[in-house]
């Protein structure tokens, strides 16, 4: 059994260290999930949408030809002007990526 196995670089019994120094040390985790995020900068098209992971999201109409940071988390993406301002929140739309899984 692995936890009662002397370790090769403590020459400690793995299950007996983990119990008297590691365990008591352990913290509960946090109440909170920490937030996931994918984030990348895109140009509104001309026709007023930005694409991300296969999917169109529009943006409003004085950010068209402009730079915008999308910001993607589990249920919804953002957009924010440059200065990281919230100009635009949607909902995630199904891009190629989840047309397999349905199918």
């Amino acid at each position: 059994m692995a936890d009662t196995r002397i370790h090769g670089t403590t020459r400690q019994q793995v299950g007996r260290l983990f119990e008297t120094v590691e365990r008591p040390a352990l913290r509960p985790l946090p109440a909170m999930v920490f937030p996931v995020f994918e984030e990348a900068r895109r140009t509104v098209h001309r026709d007023g949408y930005v694409e991300f992971k296969h999917a169109y999201y529009s943006a409003p109409p004085e950010y068209v030809g402009r730079p915008v940071w999308v910001r993607q988390d589990a249920r919804l993406l953002r957009l924010y002007n440059t200065r990281r301002e919230p100009i635009a929140l949607h909902a995630l739309a199904l891009g190629r990526n989840y047309a397999a899984v349905l199918g």
